[in-house]
């Protein structure tokens, strides 16, 4: 078992390894995802290290899951390195405090966003159907999301919400910013390939997806996942930090 996590793991690092010699900073065209439950043949409990945006320092949170998995909306699914993650929820409170992140939405509209605590760690996934998986894109970190306390545009009031490419999904309200963090596993290490670039998950109203089943490859390894109900849509973004222009 050891031999195969082992071998599994230096897949996933080569398939990252040449990727990074393609890396862009270019975020543009970046897809909206649709995150659904996911109940995992085999859970994951693992300590990472990671440093994000909001702090300069390194720190260790303990993993579990996938709870959650995100992949294109259907509108957006025919593509040669499609968006994967497995969402790992980071156990315990993990709290920062309260940061002011300005984002700007696809047109140009601007939105305030005040975060406080991580809540989940979103890593690079591949799928495995038939024939070789499928690249994954270049400019990609890993991300952490972290709670939206307030959401307001420049003028103060709530933003509305943003028109997806699915017309069956409605978004409501903003729930998690997710900002790329710089993640460490072992020897393995997965720098920021984009600094500026974000995701912004939107909960959704009540929809229940087909139930699907997926074979994936992470950092930790292979794992079948059964996906169920949408939970949240994340909407593209750019981002910086108040006050640290």
């Amino acid at each position: 078992m050891q031999r195969t996590a082992a071998a599994t793991g230096l897949l996933f690092a080569a398939i990252m390894l040449g990727c990074a010699a393609r890396a862009s900073t270019d975020t543009a065209g970046k897809p909206s995802l649709v995150v659904r439950e996911a109940q995992p043949e085999k859970v994951i409990r693992h300590e990472v290290e990671w440093r994000g945006p909001l702090r300069s320092e390194r720190r260790v949170s303990m993993l579990e899951g996938p709870k959650l998995f995100s992949g294109p909306v259907s509108a957006e699914k025919n593509t040669s390195e499609p968006v994967r993650f497995s969402w790992y929820k980071i156990e315990g409170t993990d709290e920062f405090p309260a940061t002011t992140v300005c984002v700007t939405m696809a047109g140009g509209s601007e939105v305030e966003f005040v975060v406080d605590a991580a809540a989940y760690l979103l890593s690079m996934t591949q799928t495995l159907d038939v024939g070789t998986p499928a690249d994954i894109p270049a400019w990609l970190s890993q991300y952490v999301a972290y709670r939206i306390l307030t959401p307001l545009d420049r003028e103060g009031k709530l933003p509305a919400a943003p028109v997806t490419a699915d017309p069956n999904i409605h978004l409501k309200s903003p729930a998690l910013l997710c900002l790329p963090v710089e993640q460490w596993h072992h020897h393995d290490s997965f720098p920021v390939k984009s600094s500026e670039s974000c995701w912004i998950a939107y909960s959704v109203a009540p929809r229940e997806g087909e139930v699907e089943s997926l074979s994936t490859l992470d950092q930790f390894g292979l794992n079948s996942l059964q996906l169920t109900a949408v939970k949240w849509l994340c909407v593209p973004g750019e981002f910086r930090l108040v006050g640290r222009d």
